[in-house]
């Protein structure tokens, strides 16, 4: 799943731009995030092999949502690349602990909280992407 995605993210790449890939990336990792909450809302704990299907259909789309963010984020770093990678990679570790925080706050024995962090990140991100075109369009 990783690597197909990863080569389908080469492909996209040649003909879209970083910041549509991405869109894609947080698109898909959404929808499958909304299938596993329809799955735990309809059966409650869903059969193994089938959650680890979706979930492996959902992290499949990470290394797409990584690399285009970082080529986003360091495209407008300029002279101070070394500075944002570092900020990069110091916002991908605060954000992991506090996922990881929450996940293990709202476990309650179900994978409801896996799947409704996988929501809310892949919409919060989806916001921020938004948020950032609408502060560029207006520069």
């Amino acid at each position: 799943g990783v690597g197909v995605v990863s080569q389908l993210n080469v492909v996209l790449i040649r003909k879209l731009t970083a910041r549509k890939a991405l869109t894609i990336g947080l698109l898909g990792t959404f929808t499958m995030g909304l299938v596993l909450n329809i799955l735990v809302a309809s059966l409650g704990q869903p059969n193994i092999k089938l959650f680890i299907a979706v979930l492996f259909l959902t992290l499949a789309f990470i290394p797409m949502i990584s690399a285009n963010s970082t080529a986003l984020a360091m495209s407008a770093s300029g002279h101070f690349a070394g500075t944002a990678s570092s900020l990069v990679g110091v916002s991908q570790f605060i954000m992991a602990g506090l996922v990881s925080f929450s996940i293990g706050f709202f476990h309650d024995g179900t994978i409801w909280p896996l799947a409704s962090t996988i929501i809310v990140c892949a919409l919060g991100a989806l916001a921020l992407l938004l948020a950032e075109k609408i502060q560029a369009n207006r520069v």
